[in-house]
């Protein structure tokens, strides 16, 4: 999937959100913006920690600019705002959800190109884009191991989708559309459920008739919003396809060893809606050895067994 071309080495949208950063950065963002126009108005401004960089982000495109563009970038950029389409027609037949990083420079001939074509993907709603000026942000090219650019990377799957140079779409568009369900990585579900899209997660695994291996990482994060998302997602499968429910709840069940105690109580929470022939005399043993750590969650799972036919 890899792909090495000439590079340039590194040297009124009511739905923007404003990525801070330090001062100089977050101005040149916000002149960005500014000059957009009518395009730029209702900006809320938030601090995307863990990214450590500038930007802005625009969820119904679907689209995320990390560092503010080059000139050569504002213009193409404004054109895909203003535009309902931008006019590309690449990876239509994937239906499998992705998410494509691309690094770009303000000093890179080849950069203006590079993100025509990635915008071009947004066509495809199973499609997002982050965008990452390695001008503003440095730090992220240093931690992706970017040395030159463009590159187009996809997320979750760095190291065997990456593409660098003169980027060709049909290329690109037969290894995305290659991609199994199955191989979503742990950052391409959650951008799933960030989008509100749990249910279409749900219908994937009951068509696939198995639970994608990443899923269980989100199900047991450390970050309870991240828990959350992935919980409303497991509840509904648990209630829509009892045996494929069955399945997660019992790889749950072979975790709680490792669980920490916090987690194991939502994990409980979800055995709450397994067959009650199954999970009430477990939960019960459970109970009587950890009700001082998880004697509330067990209970109400409990409870909520005792309520099932």
């Amino acid at each position: 999937m890899k792909n090495d071309a000439a590079v340039n080495s590194r040297p009124s949208s009511p739905d923007f959100d404003a990525v801070t950063g330090s001062s100089g950065a977050r101005e040149a963002v916000a002149a960005f913006l500014e000059g957009l126009g009518s395009c730029g108005s209702a900006v809320t401004i938030e601090t995307l920690s863990e990214k450590g960089c500038p930007g802005f982000r625009i969820p119904s495109r679907r689209l995320t600019f990390l560092g503010a563009p080059g000139k050569r970038e504002e213009g193409l950029l404004a054109d895909f705002l203003r535009a309902e389409k931008s006019g590309g027609t690449f990876a239509e037949a994937m239906t499998v959800p992705a998410g494509l990083r691309l690094f770009v420079s303000g000093n890179c001939p080849h950069c203006p190109g590079a993100l025509r074509l990635a915008l071009g993907f947004l066509e495809n709603p199973n499609l997002s884009l982050e965008v990452v000026n390695v001008d503003f942000c440095p730090d992220m090219a240093t931690a992706w191991g970017v040395m030159a650019v463009p590159v187009l990377m996809l997320q979750g799957d760095e190291e065997n989708f990456r593409w660098t140079g003169v980027l060709r779409a049909q290329n690109i568009a037969q290894a995305l559309c290659s991609r199994e369900p199955e191989s979503l990585s742990e950052e391409s579900l959650l951008n799933i459920l960030e989008s509100g899209e749990a249910q279409r997660l749900v219908r994937m695994m009951q068509s696939r008739e198995r639970i994608f291996p990443a899923f269980y990482a989100l199900l047991t994060h450390e970050k309870w919003t991240v828990r959350l998302g992935a919980m409303v997602a497991a509840e509904s499968l648990i209630q829509a396809a009892p045996d494929l429910g069955e399945d997660l709840l019992e790889s749950l069940w072979a975790l709680r060893e490792t669980l920490d105690v916090v987690v194991m109580g939502d994990m409980i929470y979800l055995m709450g809606f397994g067959k009650p022939g199954v999970w009430r005399p477990r939960l019960t043993c459970l109970l009587e050895t950890s009700r001082e750590q998880l004697g509330e969650a067990l209970e109400e799972a409990l409870e909520s067994l005792g309520a099932a036919p």
